[in-house]
C-alpha cells in the first residue's frame, strides 16, 4: 500500500504485525527517517530504495540494503528473499 504522508506510514507500521518493509527513502516530501526508527526497533526488516543519496552511515540506515533507482523486478525480489521474507 502506498502511502501519502510519514504520519500514514508511521501509524500503518505501527498498528500491523510486518515480517518485512520495501521503504522508500522519500514519502511526498518527507524523508522516512522515522518510519525507519520504528521498524529497527520493531526488529523488522526493510529495504530501502532511493533515486539519490540519502545519509546512510550511523542512523536508522546503516547497514540496510539499498536498491538504487532504477532498478529491476529481479533485483527487488532477490533482495526481499536476502532478508527471509518470502520463501
Amino acid at each position: 500500500t502506498r502511502r501519502s504522508s510519514d504520519l500514514d506510514a508511521l501509524a500503518l507500521g505501527s498498528s500491523i504485525d510486518l515480517r518485512g518493509a520495501v521503504l522508500d527513502y522519500w514519502i511526498g516530501s518527507e524523508d522516512t527517517t522515522k518510519l525507519a526508527e520504528l521498524l529497527r526497533a520493531r526488529a523488522t526488516p526493510f529495504i530501502l530504495l532511493t533515486g539519490g543519496n540519502p545519509p546512510l552511515a550511523g542512523g536508522p540506515f546503516s547497514g540496510i540494503p539499498v536498491l538504487r533507482k532504477p532498478y529491476s523486478d529481479q533485483e527487488l525480489l532477490e533482495r526481499i528473499q536476502d532478508f527471509g521474507v518470502c520463501g
